[in-house]
């Protein structure tokens, strides 16, 4: 019992001395098995528990790890530089850029309500996915005119924008889709 409870410690120095401890009880509880002149159900009994104490300690131990390992990899930035260059001309060099361009809160709206009813796309219309894919069309090199239009509501297709910008569109929307949307 003893080798169990060290087993299921969440160390992994501890689970190995559990670990030694239950190998030692095996073998102790294998010898007494064949020993004559002894009552067998003790050894069957410490058989049977060294081999579950092991079982249940390396369920603790793969629990621990893939806990810690998950736990790692979410502290790692998720917000990764991308091509796309953050300053961004005006349409008109004589307006303020934060005059015509709309906020990314506008932009992850309107971007969302074009989603409204797509059920194979819920977890793009989360409020986390909806700021970080209006913060990435933000930062683009979309056209002010193009984003007033996405934080309209408006359905833009390929169609009714000029190639560059329906490229430059669709690149921008696949690196947010990978940089903001978590399945």
């Amino acid at each position: 019992m003893v080798g169990t409870i060290l087993a299921c410690s969440p160390t992994v120095v501890t689970f190995g001395i559990g670990i030694v401890v239950l190998l030692a009880a095996f073998v102790l509880s294998l010898v007494a098995v064949f020993r004559k002149n002894t009552a067998k159900w003790p050894s069957i009994v410490g058989i049977i528990l060294s081999v579950v104490g092991a079982v249940i300690g390396g369920i603790v131990l793969s629990v621990v790890l893939f806990v810690s390992l998950v736990n790692a990899t979410s502290s790692f930035p998720t917000d990764f530089p991308t091509s796309i260059t953050s300053e961004q001309p005006s349409d008109d060099p004589g307006v303020d850029a934060s005059e015509s361009r709309p906020s990314p809160e506008e932009i992850g709206e309107g971007y969302v309500a074009n989603l409204e009813g797509e059920t194979d796309l819920d977890e793009f219309q989360t409020p986390e996915a909806a700021a970080c894919i209006g913060q990435r069309l933000y930062d683009s090199a979309l056209s002010d005119e193009v984003l007033q239009r996405i934080a309209s509501g408006e359905l833009i297709t390929e169609e009714s924008l000029a190639p560059e910008d329906a490229d430059l569109l669709r690149d921008v929307l696949i690196d947010a889709g990978f940089a903001c949307v978590t399945p």
